[in-house]
């Protein structure tokens, strides 16, 4: 039922200093489904996100437990500012977590 609501503003939630905890736990304790829908709505809104305070953790959340192709996507929405995210005390810790998660992927494999 909280899901349902905090869809549409699902965005702007997670820019902000408080319900971006919201939207993290979602990403923790969603179902596969709630993880998946939400993480749509950062389609094409990774780089400014990534650089924001508040957003940068809920990038760094969504990056732990989305799918491959979901991950794929916010990585290619990177490309070509990768350089501006680590120059930059936010986006730093994002690209820190992507190359994390797909230190891990090696692993396994």
């Amino acid at each position: 039922m909280v899901f349902n609501e905090i869809i549409p503003q699902a965005y702007s939630l997670m820019t902000d200093v408080f319900s971006n905890y919201v939207v993290q736990k979602f990403f923790e304790d969603g179902s596969a489904t709630q993880i998946r829908e939400l993480a749509e709505q950062l389609t094409e809104h990774v780089l400014t996100p990534s650089l924001q305070m508040y957003c940068s953790r809920v990038i760094q959340k969504a990056i732990e437990v989305v799918g491959l192709d979901q991950q794929t996507k916010m990585v290619t929405e990177l490309d070509g500012h990768v350089m501006r995210c680590v120059r930059d005390q936010n986006g730093n810790h994002v690209i820190q977590k992507l190359l994390n998660v797909y230190q891990k992927m090696l692993l396994i494999l």
